[in-house]
């Protein structure tokens, strides 16, 4: 007679839920989400420095009009939408493409804490 009770799932990796580094969790300290904020900020310019600019240009301000200081372009943007979504394990939804939350690190950075935060 077969066994009745819960029918084992097959261990595949498609069942394993991914990882969310921005995932809510209980109330962060002030330090460690300001050290989350400073590694996000320098993973960003980073990444804008190495692949947006092709290694050119010197220190990034925070608060710089990617866009309309021709740092990135449109292609660009979607270039960053796609790795902060890599990155930070995150799904970034059409309507978040804003230049509110794209148009320059900080921009970014608080998008970022806002999903960690909702």
């Amino acid at each position: 007679m077969p066994r009745r009770g819960r029918r084992k799932r097959p261990f595949l990796p498609r069942h394993m839920p991914k990882p969310n580094l921005f995932r809510k969790t209980t109330k962060l300290s002030p330090k460690y989400k300001e050290e989350l904020i400073m590694n996000t900020v320098e993973i960003l310019k980073q990444y804008i420095k190495e692949e947006l600019m092709n290694g050119a240009g010197g220190d990034l301000d925070v608060n710089e009009n990617l866009l309309a200081s021709g740092i990135i372009d449109s292609l660009g943007v979607l270039r960053l939408v796609s790795f902060v979504e890599e990155r930070f394990n995150i799904e970034v939804p059409d309507e978040d493409v804003t230049l509110d939350n794209f148009q320059s690190i900080q921009a970014i950075t608080d998008y970022l804490t806002q999903l960690q935060s909702a």
